[in-house]
């Protein structure tokens, strides 16, 4: 889902990839939040992104290893336009809590290609309808030569099962493309999504995206 996630990135910016109904800056934003996946839980996201002649789809597994770690695996493909047409590498995902549910870092990588990407996260509630998150770090598709700088900021609104927030990025000193989206939960364990948004420059290259996400507990042994 790295590769999904550059996508997103790449269509919105032409320089450059829960158990409960607390508001977190994941999907649909671009902007992660800080908080990991407990030992006891497993996440599955699904999600699917397009615009007119683009669309692709991802889906991401997680599960917690420690109280400060998560690690992931990541599956995406191409659906349109037709001659990109096919799978993506699987992804490898790890996500460290260095203070928690404030700041973290986290790491992605592609199995079949020089994809990746590292990521400083951080976190703040300012009241109980305000959270804000941020992000710096860099990402490249090819050699540590060619990787660039990115970060962005997100600003959520959590309103009980409903939150909403919108969010920008970019890569160097400028701001390079936002997004505007929200989550509901439909039950503590499901919740759907949806984004859209642009490019910030004179041809706005648009982007929506939806997604449904679960979340379970561990079995527990001898079940």
């Amino acid at each position: 889902m790295l590769r999904l996630l550059h996508q997103r990135i790449m269509t919105i910016l032409p320089i450059m990839c829960l158990l409960s109904a607390t508001t977190h800056a994941y999907r649909p934003f671009i902007t992660d939040d800080a908080g990991t996946v407990t030992p006891v839980t497993f996440e599955l996201e699904t999600a699917a992104d397009y615009w007119r002649k683009d669309a692709s789809a991802g889906v991401c597994f997680k599960h917690g290893v420690t109280e400060r770690m998560d690690i992931g695996i990541a599956f995406g493909r191409c659906v349109l336009p037709k001659d990109e047409k096919g799978y993506d590498p699987a992804e490898l995902l790890l996500k460290f809590s260095l203070i928690p549910d404030r700041l973290s870092a986290s790491f992605g990588g592609s199995f079949g290609s020089n994809c990746y990407s590292l990521n400083a996260i951080f976190s703040q509630p300012v009241s109980a309808v305000l959270e804000l998150y941020a992000n710096a770090g860099f990402s490249s598709e090819s050699t540590l030569e060619d990787a660039f700088g990115t970060f962005s900021i997100a600003t959520v609104f959590p309103l009980d099962r409903f939150s909403f927030g919108i969010e920008c990025g970019g890569s160097g000193e400028s701001f390079d493309w936002w997004q505007l989206g929200g989550r509901f939960a439909l039950t503590d364990a499901i919740a759907i999504d949806a984004g859209i948004g642009s490019s910030i420059d004179d041809e706005l290259s648009w982007n929506a995206t939806t997604g449904l996400f679960f979340a379970f507990p561990t079995p527990k042994e001898g079940t």
